[in-house]
């Protein structure tokens, strides 16, 4: 984990699997880091997040109980994470990652959040990380 800096962003499925308390799809070395990083707020969630998991809930692709609004803002209390809002920089730099990344704009924001705030993106997404792997950017699957 020698790359990995010292402020993570989750991606959304990371953070979702965490927030609901699916043991098995969150390792221990990635708790044993959450946990060591959470102090410091080095443990963070783009907003866009919150917009994905609202649009998979509104597609009953994802049931949340009591409601999307309060899951979410019960989720961001329980897990500790810091929000990293969606600014100028992070939405202008979504536009101009390189070539061969694909078009879901959530995946655009989150990597280009990670690039601009100098945190390395947790994610399980293998084409997020062959793209960030070819272009240097800071991503990993833990």
């Amino acid at each position: 984990m020698s790359n990995l800096s010292q402020v993570i962003l989750l991606d959304t499925h990371i953070w979702l699997w965490l927030a609901s308390g699916v043991e098995k799809a969150v390792s221990p070395k990635l708790r044993t880091l959450i946990d060591n990083l959470r102090p410091e707020s080095g443990v963070r969630v783009s907003t866009i997040s919150l917009w994905e998991i609202g649009v998979l809930a509104s597609k009953n692709r994802l049931v949340l109980s009591p409601g999307v609004k309060e899951w979410v803002y019960n989720a961001i209390g329980a897990t500790g994470v810091d929000l990293v809002d969606i600014n100028a920089e992070i939405a202008l730099e979504s536009t101009l990652l390189p070539e061969g990344m694909h078009n879901d704009p959530a995946d655009r924001i989150l990597l280009s959040t990670a690039k601009t705030s100098g945190a390395t993106l947790i994610t399980h997404d293998k084409e997020i990380l062959s793209y960030a792997k070819k272009h240097g950017l800071p991503a990993l699957s833990i």
